[in-house]
């Protein structure tokens, strides 16, 4: 089982939370918790873990899906916060100025035994991370500027389970971009999607009705706030 709070996106969800440009996404499994990116802000990721009740100062953690300032702006001061933090990231100029990140390379790698990277470096620096759990596998994006149905193609070969695909789409509302990003997560065989930073609510609403089908057919419009275990 493991359990997964949006801490940061564009959209409010629920609860006091402060919504902020920007991605961050707690994941407690059964010996680990994790963050997925920071957000762009640290008041904003403290006082969202706080109401949500995120344990972030147990994490170890920290996978960088996108070395931008949205995704990682907190992250100099949770090292501080924290000390010790295993930090994976694509490289850029951002995450050279860090100490002791761990950057991946292009391709495909391992973060951990549970845990596969799939990086692209050009045109942008983007990581896709699976995490595999016992009844599916998590795929997280998180700003698909490398076009999503490339970065979906990237992870086919990791695959050992139908997976969930949450994270950012990066696409306001174009008809045959929304078409392709469908075709692909039913190829991939996607049992359901969670769309959220630099993805329109329309766009949200859409592919939550095209996609899933089974699971999370009936879930609000995810955002700052959102949970779900899995």
């Amino acid at each position: 089982m493991a359990k997964l709070v949006v801490l940061v996106d564009d959209e409010y969800c629920r609860g006091f939370t402060v919504p902020c440009s920007g991605l961050s996404l707690y994941l407690e499994l059964d010996d680990e918790k994790l963050l997925v990116d920071t957000g762009p802000l640290h008041s904003v990721l403290t006082w969202n873990s706080t109401v949500l009740s995120a344990e972030v100062h147990q994490v170890k953690k920290v996978l960088v899906t996108c070395p931008l300032l949205k995704h990682m702006g907190s992250l100099p001061k949770l090292l501080k916060e924290l000390g010790e933090l295993e930090v994976y990231t694509p490289m850029n100029y951002i995450s050279t100025t860090l100490r002791g990140v761990r950057h991946l390379v292009a391709g495909t790698s391992r973060v951990d035994t549970r845990i596969h990277a799939y990086t692209v470096l050009k045109p942008y620096p983007e990581t896709v991370y699976v995490v595999h759990l016992p009844k599916l596998d998590l795929v997280i994006v998180g700003c698909s500027r490398v076009y999503l149905p490339t970065l979906l193609r990237g992870i086919e070969e990791v695959l050992e389970n139908r997976p969930l695909v949450i994270g950012g789409f990066h696409v306001r509302f174009n008809e045959y971009c929304i078409r392709d990003i469908v075709t692909s997560l039913r190829k991939l065989g996607a049992v359901a999607v969670i769309p959220l930073h630099c993805t329109s609510r329309k766009v949200r609403e859409y592919l939550i009705k095209k996609v899933n089908r089974d699971f999370l057919r009936y879930i609000t419009v995810p955002g700052t706030g959102f949970e779900v275990v899995i």
